[in-house]
């Protein structure tokens, strides 16, 4: 399948099923902005859903898994740990995630159709709730995911001759480097679509569009 097939489909979806209020129209931005909240958040609420689903299976995958040497024991349990762990996390972070994703096509709907106070109070909300969810994740990076990474690297390492990592430090903690750029990266990049909500429901155009309905 073409790769923009499923965007295509979503936005057949949202101009068949969604229709825009009467009377004058809307700010380029109240009508974007809530046509790509359907868009974004039925293709993240799907991605969240196969994270999900992928966490689950690569820990039953890994729990089956055949025996290890006598010597490789300590760091086969850190593994074990770590695999429970990030699926753990998976299912917490993925719920969260689908539970905005609803929130957000919901909203989306009733800010297309009827461009209500109520509707951009609430999704102002949402962008906040977003904010605090990203925050979450970030944490449980922290105080969860990583420790335990920290213990798999430190226990592959161990007994194992192997030079400095990136700029002399020990592979651990370029490891952890390496780690903590890609979760901040990707958490920046989801913050980015609530900073959008955000400035356009508070935006000076967008209180009488709505203060009309």
């Amino acid at each position: 399948m073409h790769p923009v097939g499923p965007m295509m489909i979503v936005f057949s979806m949202a101009a068949t099923f969604v229709s825009p209020p009467s009377g004058s129209p809307a700010p380029l931005g109240l009508r974007v902005v809530p046509i790509l909240g359907i868009v974004f958040g039925t293709l993240n609420l799907l991605g969240n859903a196969l994270a999900i689903a992928k966490a689950v299976f690569s820990a039953r995958v890994f729990a089956d898994s055949s025996g290890s040497p006598p010597e490789m024991a300590a760091t086969m349990q850190a593994m074990h740990e770590m695999v429970a762990v990030s699926m753990r996390v998976a299912i917490a972070e993925g719920s969260a995630m689908i539970a905005m994703d609803l929130a957000l096509i919901a909203l989306s709907i009733v800010l297309l159709q009827t461009r209500s106070e109520v509707a951009r109070k609430a999704a102002v909300v949402w962008s906040f709730a977003a904010f605090a969810v990203l925050v979450g994740r970030a944490l449980l990076f922290e105080l969860v995911v990583m420790p335990v990474a920290t213990r798999v690297v430190s226990s592959m390492a161990s007994g194992m001759a192997s030079g400095p990592g990136l700029g002399g430090l020990d592979m651990s903690t370029t490891m952890g480097l390496y780690a903590r750029a890609a979760s901040y990266v990707s958490l920046g990049f989801m913050a980015v679509f609530p900073v959008v909500v955000l400035v356009v429901m508070t935006s000076p155009a967008a209180l009488p569009s709505v203060a009309e309905r």
